[in-house]
């Protein structure tokens, strides 16, 4: 098994999983998102959650459409990123949650991903999420998570690192099963999950529960 260290470099990692998750079929993608909303429909921390972050999956991203209409039609308050100002860093952005309902237009950000108009929808503070699903390019059983490398979930998430919160979300990165790795390298400033779910199973990170 490939041990990952630091002398390995994230662009690489990053070109492996992106390739594996891309690879998926178009039934196997589908097959895979509909074992990921039997898993989770009925797991205490959806049941539980009132306001849920999804989002649009790109690049043979995990889809968790059946799970967004499964949570629409239990009239929970769906949300979805829209990249924006981050007014504490001018020169960086972080992502908001707007709300979005079954028929709610998305237009693409600079990225070509599908995000609401926050000037159509009202939008939630990322404090206020109950339930956040975050897409990854690859994760560990530690509850690590490599993204794209942009750092949006990690700036807009810090909070929770530094404890000034009265209330946090629970954070449950989605992935396909072939984008477990052995090790990822991290960063002092990357937010570990709380849990990972797959469209076989749910990875819980240590010490912690959901």
């Amino acid at each position: 098994m490939t041990r990952y260290t630091n002398s390995t470099t994230k662009k690489n990692i990053r070109i492996k999983f992106r390739a594996l998750r891309r690879s998926l079929s178009d039934t196997e993608q589908d097959q895979a998102a509909q074992s990921l909303m039997r898993i989770l429909a009925n797991h205490p921390v959806f049941m539980r959650s009132r306001n849920i972050a999804f989002y649009v999956p790109k690049d043979g991203e995990l889809d968790p459409g059946y799970l967004l209409k499964e949570a629409l039609e239990r009239r929970k308050s769906c949300y979805l990123p829209c990249i924006g100002p981050d007014f504490h860093s001018p020169r960086q952005d972080r992502l908001l949650f707007t709300r979005t309902e079954a028929d709610s237009p998305l237009l693409p950000n600079k990225f070509g991903i599908p995000e609401p108009d926050p000037k159509l929808q009202p939008s939630i503070s990322a404090k206020a999420l109950n339930l956040v699903l975050m897409p990854l390019v690859a994760f560990d059983v530690s509850g690590n998570r490599l993204g794209m490398g942009k750092g949006y979930f990690d700036r807009t998430f810090e909070f929770i690192k530094h404890g000034n919160y009265w209330h946090r979300p629970v954070l449950l990165g989605l992935a396909h099963e072939c984008q477990k790795s052995p090790d990822l390298v991290t960063n002092d400033w990357d937010i570990p999950l709380d849990a990972i779910a797959t469209d076989e199973q749910i990875y819980m990170s240590p010490g912690k529960t959901i």
